[in-house]
């Protein structure tokens, strides 16, 4: 299975955050999957939708920067969504945020039939995932109500019909490669 690791990790995190990363990758690898990453600052995706972005949201042609055309030609072209990253003050990253406005669009990942209801389009993807470093226990944050797994419900939602999700917190007393390879063991 090709996986598109999206990594929402900042380059001043902790190291222990980075151990995520490179313990999902390992799992992956381990597991036989053909895996790109995608660092998502690095990439483009630090800043929030632009006044251009917004007004080509509803277009036909709503690609409008570089960065945009290449995420969705990535997430069109693989069949599983593993995004990492940190927990800031209880909800997602301001990158991955990014990354789903300005990816997670229409045309590209979900159309509308004629009733006017959203049909996904991400077929190609049969599995998506969030791994998160959590400093500290909040379980209302991950609880079903919580950003973060609303992010993954409705990645999961554009995705293939049989498309299935994995949700992990990661806490600082959690042993980070044992937890992530647990998790990803069905991937």
């Amino acid at each position: 299975m090709k996986v598109l690791l999206a990594s929402g990790f900042s380059d001043d995190n902790l190291s222990d955050d980075k151990a995520i990363l490179g313990a999902a990758q390992a799992a992956l690898i381990a597991r036989g999957h053909d895996v790109s990453a995608l660092e998502l600052i690095s990439a483009g995706f630090g800043y929030f939708l632009s006044a251009d972005e917004r007004r080509a949201y509803h277009e036909i042609d709503n690609l409008v920067t570089p960065e945009q055309r290449e995420s969705a030609a990535l997430v069109q072209s693989h069949d599983a969504i593993l995004v990492c990253g940190p927990l800031v003050q209880g909800t997602i990253a301001p990158c991955v945020k990014s990354w789903f406005e300005r990816v997670f669009i229409p045309e590209v990942a979900f159309t509308f039939n004629k009733a006017g209801r959203v049909t996904g389009a991400l077929s190609n993807v049969r599995r998506v995932g969030m791994i998160v470093d959590c400093p500290e226990r909040d379980d209302w944050a991950h609880g079903r109500r919580g950003s973060t797994r609303s992010a993954i419900r409705g990645v999961r939602m554009m995705s293939a019909r049989t498309c299935r999700t994995t949700y992990l917190a990661v806490l600082p007393e959690d042993d980070v490669t044992s937890q992530v390879t647990k998790a990803l063991a069905r991937w």
